[in-house]
């Protein structure tokens, strides 16, 4: 009894962990506007001096019903100039945008969080079965 109730908790927040880094996004996924933007530069900039450490960032311009914007894509993400990529923002702010993909969604500072929420669930998970089996 106490094993199936352990499995159904830990396996009902494992999806809900999967799905917190769209969390960053979801005001932008439910209420966002998607429209082409075109790749109108790059920027690099030295993140690390010591080590060298530099990052690559697309500048992407697209245009609404309020004007021209201008914002920059994830950190190395290769887009080349002239490029077209389409471009989720919030009608009511469009400075509130993203690229409209998967990765540019999916990766961004909540993703650390989430596989140390994973890997503490799994760690959990595999401990309550080994306690819980010995107890039955």
């Amino acid at each position: 009894m106490k094993w199936q109730t352990a499995k159904i908790g830990i396996f009902t927040f494992i999806p809900l962990f999967l799905l917190l880094p769209f969390s960053y996004h979801a005001n932008l996924l439910i209420n966002g506007r998607v429209t082409k933007g075109v790749v109108t530069g790059q920027r690099t900039v030295v993140i690390n001096e010591f080590y060298a450490d530099v990052a690559t960032y697309a500048e992407i311009t697209f245009e609404t019903a309020k004007g021209l914007y201008v914002f920059y894509g994830p950190d190395n993400f290769n887009l080349k100039k002239g490029t077209v990529v389409s471009v989720i923002y919030n009608p009511e702010k469009p400075t509130n945008c993203s690229l409209y993909h998967w990765f540019a969604l999916y990766m961004n500072p909540l993703l650390i969080v989430t596989f140390i929420l994973e890997l503490f669930l799994f760690i959990g998970y595999w401990y309550l079965r080994y306690e819980l089996k010995e107890t039955i």
